[in-house]
């Protein structure tokens, strides 16, 4: 009887404690203060999402007046800090990057008191914070040197992956911040060397990143993230051609999240590793983005107005220009996978296009309304 009595006891204590935490959490929720109870929210995660629920399904608060960032930001940053650790494989809600995206002034000194508070106590967490609007990017356009340094700098591919894209091709495509805007790509091979054209000028094509929907590229299947990609091989046969065109589809990977994104460090210069352009391709990652590649098209653009004329937007894809307009009829995406298999030392055969690999840079260069031309590469010293 003794025993069942403290055993019963016990219970009783321990479920009053229980009950105590969460409505310390949920009081914390109401009152826009949860990094008072970050410690304990992190011991028993499981009660505190049980708390959230309760906060935004029940009794959520109306929005203050004149409340920047209060309560849902504050809230959703507090959900990632808390559950992190018991998920490595946690990406960032999208609902994050909208809220943020909607509220955020620009100015992370007047981040809300909360999020400053849990910032701190994971440092890199706070670039997320200034990566995830277009609008508050402190991007500046590239001069020449910057694009010179990008496409010829030092950096240590060979430690990262192995050394399986020390060989392989480089990718570089110098894009405008408005997307409608065609870009244009170049390729090297690993010893700096670059494709050239019959008179001895650097070899280029013209490719879109725009997103059909006009989405930006931190949402699912919007404009082609700027950033870092592998490039790893090719489908396995050109089907569904109406979407993707008569030729093989190069395939894309984000580069695999690390401890301060210490892999995407290896593949960049030093002068361009605290730059930000790059990091748009982090934030798509960690929001869950994915199947990214390079293909052709057969639809035909019926607008001649359209800025982009001649390329089809994709689902966030890159698209080369495919089928015949007016006398001219382009497969450049042919002439990619050919470019890559010569700059690969590689017969330009069908059966060497699953050996292409390497890595592809996407940089948005300026803000000028026109597309990316041979001119611009020349005059930033790509001749």
């Amino acid at each position: 009887m003794l025993i069942t009595f403290l055993l019963q006891t016990t219970l009783i204590f321990a479920g009053d404690i229980k009950e105590q935490k969460y409505e310390t959490m949920l009081a914390s929720l109401r009152q826009g203060e949860i990094v008072t109870c970050i410690d304990d929210c992190k011991k028993d995660y499981a009660l505190f999402l049980h708390a959230l629920d309760q906060y935004y399904e029940i009794d959520k608060p109306s929005q203050p007046i004149n409340a920047p960032l209060y309560p849902d930001s504050g809230l959703l940053l507090s959900y990632y800090m808390i559950v992190k650790d018991h998920f490595p494989n946690l990406t960032i809600p999208q609902k994050l990057y909208d809220s943020f995206q909607r509220e955020f002034t620009g100015d992370s000194n007047s981040l809300h008191p909360v999020i400053k508070k849990l910032s701190e106590s994971d440092p890199f967490f706070m670039q997320y914070i200034r990566w995830v609007s277009e609008d508050n990017l402190s991007q500046k356009d590239f001069d020449v040197q910057s694009i010179r340094s990008l496409v010829s700098g030092a950096r240590k591919i060979n430690l990262f992956k192995q050394g399986k894209y020390t060989n392989g091709i480089q990718i570089y495509k110098f894009c405008r911040s408005q997307r409608i805007y065609p870009c244009r790509l170049i390729v090297r091979d690993k010893d700096g060397n670059f494709a050239r054209t019959a008179s001895g000028k650097i070899w280029s094509i013209p490719s879109l990143a725009l997103a059909a929907n006009r989405k930006p590229y931190y949402q699912i299947s919007g404009n082609t993230p700027s950033g870092i990609y592998t490039i790893d091989s090719v489908m396995p046969t050109a089907d569904q051609t109406r979407s993707f065109g008569l030729y093989r589809r190069l395939i894309l990977n984000f580069i695999p999240k690390a401890l301060n994104e210490q892999n995407h460090l290896y593949l960049l210069p030093n002068s361009h590793q605290q730059q930000t352009w790059w990091r748009e391709a982090v934030t798509a990652r960690d929001v869950g983005r994915d199947l990214l590649r390079i293909h052709g098209t057969g639809k035909i653009v019926t607008k001649p107005s359209d800025p982009y004329y001649t390329f089809a937007p994709t689902q966030g894809c890159i698209n080369t220009r495919e089928n015949t307009y007016g006398n001219v009829t382009f497969n450049d995406q042919r002439l990619l996978l050919d470019a890559s298999m010569i700059m690969l030392k590689l017969p330009t055969q069908y059966a060497n296009e699953t050996k292409i690999n390497g890595l592809l840079y996407v940089i948005n260069v300026d803000n000028k309304e026109a597309a990316v031309s041979t001119s611009d590469l020349e005059a930033w010293g790509l001749k």
